[in-house]
């Protein structure tokens, strides 16, 4: 993992569920156009949830001075037919440290552990409106794949997402 001045970006142990179920609630209240779950949902999660999922070592964090201020989750496919492709996603960095190379760094980290487990093809979704993540996406060599139609549905509105792919 990446481990400079600035930040390190890592693992965390499943001790460490407590600050993962801080980090996500408030991701989902800064950003809950970019999650499927709601403030809600999430908050009533047991803890062994935020335990376990650290345990899979699905979500890479870049950390910040010991404090953690983003994260990307990857997952692989796991049946035969699907295990040259992984899921990356959601990828959060909060406000205070956003426009730093954080969301970059933590997507570099990513793409090279995909290319260490010989992954043959990134995926991934975001809301339609999150202009920044986009273009970080298209940076990468992300290309828009197609759109899903009113995936969300919050308040009685919907949203349209965007399914982008990358091979590498």
């Amino acid at each position: 993992m990446t481990n400079n001045k600035k930040y390190k970006i890592i693992f965390l142990p499943p001790s460490r569920w407590k600050e993962l179920r801080s980090l996500r609630l408030d991701s989902l209240e800064e950003e809950p156009l970019s999650f499927g779950a709601s403030v809600e949902e999430e908050s009533e999660s047991p803890k062994n949830k935020f335990a376990d999922h650290l345990k899979a070592k699905h979500t890479l964090f870049v950390e910040v001075d010991h404090n953690l201020v983003g994260f990307v989750g990857f997952k692989r496919g796991e049946r035969k037919r699907t295990k040259h492709v992984a899921e990356i996603g959601p990828l959060y960095v909060r406000r205070g440290f956003r426009k730093r190379g954080f969301g970059s760094a933590l997507l570099s980290e990513v793409i090279a552990l995909a290319k260490k487990e010989h992954i043959e093809k990134l995926r991934l979704e975001v809301s339609e409106s999150s202009k920044a993540a986009i273009a970080t996406y298209k940076k990468f060599g992300f290309k828009k794949a197609g759109k899903l139609k009113k995936e969300f549905k919050i308040n009685g509105k919907y949203y349209d997402i965007l399914a982008f792919e990358k091979f590498i």
